[in-house]
């Protein structure tokens, strides 16, 4: 009796911290799940069950970078950016925010936010 085996797809140590196998492999699994007549989520938990023990290694290691480090700055930024963009549009517009302010919420064009400020009082004394 021989064993079959199928390869699903190689994936770098970067694809394995920033995405997960639906992202990267989904059809591949498909294909392979068909194949093997079984089930997408069974050949999912088998290849977690494998996988599992080494992106935990793999992320604990990049944990301890500066790189990792870095990351969740740019990301802590991006979430305060985002929502400060959220709270401005909902008061001036959608789109306004970006002619005022840049990703680190520093005022650029003061005219241009004024000019806002006025239109949104004429616009609310109408």
């Amino acid at each position: 009796m021989r064993k079959k085996q199928w390869v699903i797809r190689t994936v770098s140590y970067y694809d394995l911290i920033e995405y997960s196998l639906y992202d990267c492999a989904d059809s591949s699994i498909r294909k392979v799940a068909k194949e093997m007549d079984k089930g997408e989520d069974f050949l999912y938990d088998l290849i977690y069950e494998k996988l599992n023990p080494i992106i935990e290694k793999i992320e604990a290691e990049f944990q301890q970078t500066e790189e990792y480090r870095v990351k969740k700055e740019q990301v802590a930024i991006l979430r305060a950016h985002r929502e400060a963009e959220a709270t401005f549009e909902t008061e001036y517009g959608q789109g306004e925010y970006r002619y005022c302010y840049d990703v680190f919420g520093t005022l650029r064009n003061s005219a241009y936010l004024e000019d806002l400020k006025v239109r949104k009082k004429v616009q609310e004394e109408y």
